[in-house]
Order: structure tokens, then sequence, then C-alpha cells
């Protein structure tokens, strides 16, 4: 089927399609051969697509060019540990025309030793090449290893320039402490940021980097919220530090222009509902550009100190919210942002294959996957002076997983599908299942490696042992996905020792009191602000989703707020260090974005050898200081957290966790309280403190399931434990906007 072109969609393709040869030119070695414009490519279903699609959004470049004449830059550098030495990941529009390198050495004026690596690149949508300024795009991504280090020592490095690139600025970093070295040190730890309302997390986390106050950053997924594109189709608001200007964005198919006869045409052959076609559509667009903008903007943390990360659900695909009976995309078929549509007349779905199955996380970040017998940036671990860090992989590869594909595909005689079939899929496998086996914990590569990484913990070396994935595994807003996480990992983890679990994804801070197997572990609380840990029966959970984004806060009703909670702020965002003192003692520290004041506070306190859970128990202080009041600077502008009193072995007794009336929604405001401003402080205190239990089974949760609306149509759901949560969609903040609509956290 041919494409139909109107004139001013073809006036349109001129003004803004590839750049000249001139500027095209600084493409050797590897030379992007998709098409020039693929965006909305309807009439080939290769993943390329053959160039003659109708595009619909047409976009400048997402941050202000450096140069008034740009050329090949280097615009975005970012570090990552690997064992004996860090990865050096720096990104391009175009290629470099050779294998890429760094100079180095311990010395800035005596850059005396070179190591040279690799250069990959993916089919972006658009490419750079069709963007009338490339300064900011990134298209080619390249990462060099400098291994054979000393331990805990700074070295200083170059990226010469070739092919059009300027040689970067000379640049430092520190390697990891060896294992075992007692020194201090401090880690920044967040989730969930993207750029719209993380202004205040960016302030004191760029900060903390440029301060040398942490060692490294360790994001745990929703990174930059490119999926998110309707931000990019928003007006610029203030306290933005960066932005992608609606405003100027260009839809091509403004009357008299009619659409395209493709745009009614059914979905390619061998994709379902749910998966969307390979040719790309509106979505695309902004996506990259968003990664582009929240990269730039990064550099001043990046740039300073390594920046360790792992999947989220923002980072599977293009688009969150895609296809049909989608009221984004109604959007853009009336030309309006205030689109009064019920919902979307279109019958495609709108992300490219090199946008889907984590395609762009994958390149543009490099972390020690191979090094630690996992798999790319989806599960590792490394180590770091007295502790030893491990990132799992929340989405995928674990039975239910959130975005598994594999019920559909081993329906009835289906085979597993194979690695270059994963496009017409939801995201994943990355790792093997073993004779698809995909009900069964041992089954899976990420279970088995998981257990034998833990084995190998010399814990001699590192005493404590911390785990990171996107999601947590319990919550006061429960969700189906949790159930599965704990099935798949919490076991594993409690029988090995593991100190405490971090996660986000729900769009708040809350800590959890000490629990193992959904009891409350009372014979490891201290005090409100101090745990010991409990090896063998307990960890400790935080949920640490406040770093900003575009869907503003997660909300619950007070009392909704089940007894597992210790301390929830619903208000500020913000992000959290972690400081390990000595083989014996950490403390975590919450640092809200408004002011930089301390939030909570929790020491943990490692369990000796010998020491009885009834000591622990009985040195429980009467009374303790409510760490929501605390703050860095002695004032605070008003707590925002609600406290709970420390459970009763009563309160705390075993009971199946189930899905509860915990729904919310991300509005920034809870019932009854008062709701925040967009900044991240709250507009009264709204602190409360609460000696009664909820009234559910055994001490918790609340009893009578109250489900929310079920998610998205076509959604391969499968089977679940309970039903999903309630509204989950973000409120817009652009004016006369309604945002998407509901959806279970599931999604």
């Amino acid at each position: 089927m041919k494409a139909v072109f109107t004139s001013a969609l073809a006036s349109a393709i001129l003004a803004y399609g590839a750049p000249t040869k001139e500027a095209r030119d600084v493409d050797t070695k590897y030379p992007y051969v998709g098409p020039a414009v693929p965006v909305g490519d309807f009439v080939n279903n290769s993943p390329n697509g053959n160039g003659k699609g109708y595009p619909r959004l047409i976009e400048a470049p997402a941050v202000k060019p450096s140069s008034s004449n740009p050329t090949n830059n280097i615009n975005v550098i970012n570090t990552g540990y690997v064992p004996g030495g860090m990865n050096i990941h720096f990104q391009t529009p175009f290629g470099i025309g050779q294998a890429p390198t760094i100079k180095y050495g311990t010395s800035a004026s005596a850059l005396s030793q070179t190591a040279t690596g690799a250069s990959s690149t993916y089919d972006r949508t658009p490419p750079c090449s069709s963007i009338k300024d490339p300064t900011q795009c990134s298209q080619f991504f390249h990462n060099v290893q400098l291994t054979g280090l000393k331990a805990g020592t700074t070295y200083y490095y170059q990226i010469p320039g070739s092919n059009g690139t300027t040689s970067s600025q000379v640049l430092s970093f520190s390697t990891a402490r060896a294992a075992g070295d007692k020194t201090p040190f401090t880690i920044g730890v967040l989730n969930d940021m993207g750029y719209t309302n993380a202004k205040g997390t960016y302030k004191y986390l760029s900060q903390a980097a440029q301060g040398g106050d942490i060692a490294f950053a360790w994001h745990g997924g929703d990174i930059s919220y490119a999926d998110d594109w309707y931000s990019g189709i928003l007006p610029c608001e203030a306290d933005w530090d960066v932005c992608y200007n609606g405003t100027t964005t260009e839809l091509p198919n403004t009357p008299p222009a009619p659409f395209p006869a493709e745009y009614a045409a059914p979905l390619p052959a061998g994709e379902s509902p749910s998966q969307g076609g390979p040719e790309g559509g509106d979505m695309s667009v902004v996506y990259e550009s968003n990664w582009d903008l929240w990269q730039n903007w990064m550099n001043n943390v990046t740039n300073n100190v390594p920046y360790m990360v792992l999947p989220g659900n923002h980072e599977a695909a293009c688009a969150e919210f895609d296809g049909p009976q989608n009221q984004l995309s109604a959007y853009l078929d009336e030309d309006k942002l205030n689109s009064t549509a019920p919902n979307s007349t279109l019958t495609y779905y709108s992300c490219p294959t090199s946008q889907r199955n984590f395609t762009t996380y994958q390149f543009r970040f490099r972390m020690p996957g191979p090094e630690s017998k996992g798999v790319s940036n989806f599960w590792y671990s490394f180590d770091y002076g007295l502790a030893h860090f491990i990132s799992l992989d929340g989405e995928t590869d674990f039975p239910y997983s959130p975005e598994y594909p594999f019920l559909r595909d081993l329906t009835g005689n289906e085979t597993h599908p194979t690695e270059d079939q994963t496009f017409i899929t939801d995201s994943g496998p990355f790792g093997t299942i073993d004779n698809n086996q995909w009900k069964v914990n041992s089954a899976y590569q990420q279970y088995n490696w998981l257990k034998a990484d833990l084995a190998a913990v010399d814990r001699t070396k590192t005493p404590w042992v911390i785990a990171m994935s996107h999601r947590p595994m319990y919550s006061s807003e429960v969700s189906s996905y949790q159930k599965n996480l704990r099935n798949a990992f919490e076991g594993l983890l409690i029988e090995n020792g593991v100190d405490a679990y971090f996660a986000g994804h729900i769009h708040w801070y809350e800590r959890i009191w000490p629990i193992g197997n959904g009891t409350i572990d009372t014979a490891s609380i201290i005090n409100n602000n101090t745990y010991q840990t409990n090896p063998g029966v307990s960890m400790t959970h935080i949920v640490n989703g406040m770093a900003g984004n575009i869907e503003s806060h997660s909300s619950l009703n007070a009392s909704k707020i089940l007894n597992i909670t210790a301390v929830l702020n619903q208000y500020n965002y913000g992000f959290s260090k972690l400081t390990f003192h000595n083989e014996s003692v950490a403390t975590w520290q919450y640092v809200k974005g408004v002011d930089g004041s301390i939030g909570d506070e929790l020491t943990l306190i490692k369990k000796k050898n010998g020491t009885s859970s009834s000591t622990s128990s009985a040195s429980k202080s009467a009374t303790s200081t409510s760490s929501a009041s605390s703050s860095k600077t002695g004032t605070s502008t008003g707590s925002a957290s609600t406290s709970k009193s420390i459970p009763t072995s009563a309160s705390a007794s075993k009971s199946s966790f189930v899905s509860a009336s915990a729904t919310s929604s991300k509005t920034g405001s809870v019932t009854g309280t008062a709701s925040a401003s967009k900044s991240g402080s709250a507009s009264s205190s709204a602190t409360s403190t609460s000696s009664a239990q909820p009234s559910g089974p055994g001490g918790y949760p609340p009893a009578g399931p109250q489900p929310g609306p079920p998610g998205p149509p076509n959604r391969p759901w499968g089977p679940v434990d309970g039903p999903v949560d309630g509204p989950h969609g973000p409120p817009h903040n652009g004016p006369g906007s309604q945002g998407p609509p509901a959806r279970g956290n599931d999604w």
C-alpha cells in the first residue's frame, strides 16, 4: 500500500528531513542504514521500514545546542564499575570512524595509558541524521573498559576527538574500594526520577556527587520517564530545570491535509494488539529526545560518580500508554492538547522494534552483568568496601513477572520465542528458562544466578549485603506483583542473610518494619529508628520511589495504611543516602528535595554471632524519636510523613498477604490531610501518629479487597493472585489536559 503524501507534508519533510551530506558525513565505521524518516511508516512491515512513511511529530532538538555549528559532539558520559576497573560510556550523534579510545593515568597532566573499546548503535526513531541540529542527539554508544586499576584510587581520563568530535575535558573517577576495605562510605539511592518534578532531587544529588559526599549513585529503575512521552507535548513549567517544550511541536497533519489511508490499516501480520507494530509512530519521536534530554541534564552527576542502574517498567518500551482506546493519542488526532475525544480512533501502536524490549536501556548504559556472571544491565552484582550490592530485574525473568511474554507464547503448541523473535512479544526473557518451565523459580537463569551469587559472598570481607529491584515486595499499596516478587526472591534473600531490599515503583517514601514471609519481626525492632538485622528471619524493606517524574506522587488514605508500614511520606520528592560506618552499623537517610532536610533516618545494627532475638527484643526503647521531623539543618518546612508506633507481637502475627483496599492515585494528596505543591513541599503539617492497628486478619492488612478498575484493554495480564490495584494514572500538568486513563499498577 502506497503512502499518501500531501504538499504540506512534503514541505514538512523537506524542511525537517536529513541534513546535507556535509553535516552528515561524519559517519564512516558505523553508518545508520535505516530510513531517514521512519516515523509512522505503515507501508513496510520490516523493522527498518522503507523510509516512505508518514511522519506525525516533527521535532527540534530536545536540548539547546552547545554550538551554533554542531558536528559529531560527545554529549553524554557516564561510568560504571567493572571488576578491577571502570567502564567509560559515552554517546555521540554519529559514528566516530574508529574504535573508541580513552587516555588515562593517575595524574591529570600525564595521561600516558590508552584503552580501546567498542561502539554500537540501534535504529533510533527518528535517527540523528533527520534532526536539523543533532548536537544533543545520541545514536552511537561507545564503551571502553579500563582494567587492572588500583582499588580506591583516583584516575584521570580524556576521550580523544575523532571524525568530527572534539576531545572531552580531562575528567576523573575513583575506583571501587577493595572488598574488605573498612573505610566508611556513602552512596546515593534513588528510583523513579525523570526530569519534570525532580528539580530538588537533582540539586541535592548533584551537590553530593560533585562534593564527594557519595561514592556512587544506584538508580533502581524508571530512569528518564522518556516513555511518558505526553510530557513532550505539554508546555514547559517554571519549576522544571529542563523540558522538552511541546509548544513548538509541529503536527504536519493539520487541515486541510487529510489523514493518509494507512492510518486506518489493520495491524501488520504477526502482531497482536498488545505488542505494537514495527513501523513506529507518534510516541517514538518524543521518546528518544526525552532520553537525550534527561541524560544531558544528568551529566553533572554521571560525570562525577559512577551511575549504576537497573531496569524499571518505564524502560521497557517507547510508550507506557499506546494504541487504541488511548486518550493521549486522541490529543494528536484532534491536533490539540485539551482533546475531549473519549478515546483514540487509531488502529495501530506506535513503538517500533528498536524502542521495545528494553532496547534503548540496553544501549544507553553499561553495567557489569557479564563480569559478575549476570546478564547485561538486567541483573548483576559488585563489591564496594564492606558491602556487596545486588541489582535484580523485577520486570522480567521470573514466574508471572510484570513484563512476561511466556503465557501467550507457550499457549497450545507454540514454542518459546528465540532472541530474534522477542520484538513481537512483551519484554524478555533475557536469560534462559530450563525446558520452558516458566512457572518454576528454579528454571530461571536469574534465580540460579542469584543463588550462586549469594553463595559466593565472603562475609568476612563484605558483611553487608544489599539488594534492589524496581518493584517492592511489601507496601501499604498492595498489588499482585508483590506476591509474585516475594515468591520469586524473598526466600532466597532471607535464607542467605541479605540485610535490606530497596525498591521504588510506588511514588512515595515508605519504610517497612523488619519483615519476613509476611510476618513483622518485632525482635529486630530496637526503636522506631533502629533495626537490628536478623539473618534467616527478616529483612529491612524501603520503598524509595519519590525522586520526581511526570506522574507525581502516589497517595493513600491514612485509614488504609497497613501496620507493616513504619513511616510513609506521600508529599516530598527526594533521594536517599546509605552510609556504611563499619562492619556493624549502617545508616539510611531520606533527603527531601524541597530543602535538603532529612525526612527519615534509620540505623541498621548488624546482629553479632550468638546474639539471640530475645536480647534484641529486650533492648527496645520505650520511647522513640520521630525521624520524619528531623532535619539536617535543625529546621523543617513541615513534616508530611505518617509514622506508626512499634507493632506488638500480637499485631504482627503471620497472616496471608492478600490484595487489600489499598488503592491509590498519583495525585499527590491524601484524603483528610494537607495536599502538596508540585515542588514537593507540603502546604501544611500533615503528620499523624497512630497507635491503633488495622483490623485485618492477624493485624494486617485491613480486611476486604476493593479492587480498582482493570488496566488498559488487551493487556495480557495472565494469572494473578487477587485483583490489581486501583487507578494509578498520572495527571497532566498542562492546561486543559485530562491525563491518561486509569490503569492497574502491574502495567
